[in-house]
């Protein structure tokens, strides 16, 4: 009788441990913020990330306009998923996970340039910039609804 209950309490220590696996792709740990949903509008075609996007990306405010939401030197990281979310977590905001990339209209086919829309906390559009080798190249800071350009967070 001792050994099962103190089988069972073992048991109960490590199956509530604190680093289990959740099963859950973002490696970032955005788990208590918000999830925008958006549907792409009229000027906008939803697309699916190539897979050289996925990644975690630490960044930097290296340029703001005057209009800015962010000061340059702020940091942040860019996560994009294998289930092609955007998790954004910008030093001191809460995070949040963005659903559903897309592309502008106006930005020619293949031009490495993934949207995607926060509605939720920053009301922003997150421009998810890889140059043409495929490689990381930046995240541009833009209205969520026409053109324009707050500033961009670049690699540290």
């Amino acid at each position: 009788m001792k050994k099962l209950v103190l089988s069972l309490v073992l048991i109960s220590l490590f199956s509530c441990s604190d680093d289990d696996d959740q099963s859950n792709s973002s490696t970032s740990g955005c788990s208590s913020g918000q999830v925008c949903d958006a549907a792409a509008a009229s000027d906008e075609v939803a697309i699916d990330m190539p897979a050289y996007t996925v990644g975690v990306y630490e960044t930097v405010y290296d340029y703001a306009s005057d209009d800015s939401p962010f000061a340059i030197g702020t940091t942040a990281t860019f996560e994009i998923t294998e289930d092609e979310s955007l998790i954004v977590s910008i030093d001191g905001f809460d995070c949040v996970e963005v659903k559903n990339p897309y592309a502008k209209d106006y930005f020619e086919p293949d031009s490495n340039n993934f949207f995607y829309k926060d509605e939720c906390l920053h009301d922003l559009a997150f421009n998810v910039s890889f140059d043409t080798s495929d490689n990381f190249n930046e995240v541009n800071v833009q209205p969520l609804v026409g053109e324009g350009f707050y500033g961009q967070f670049k690699l540290q």
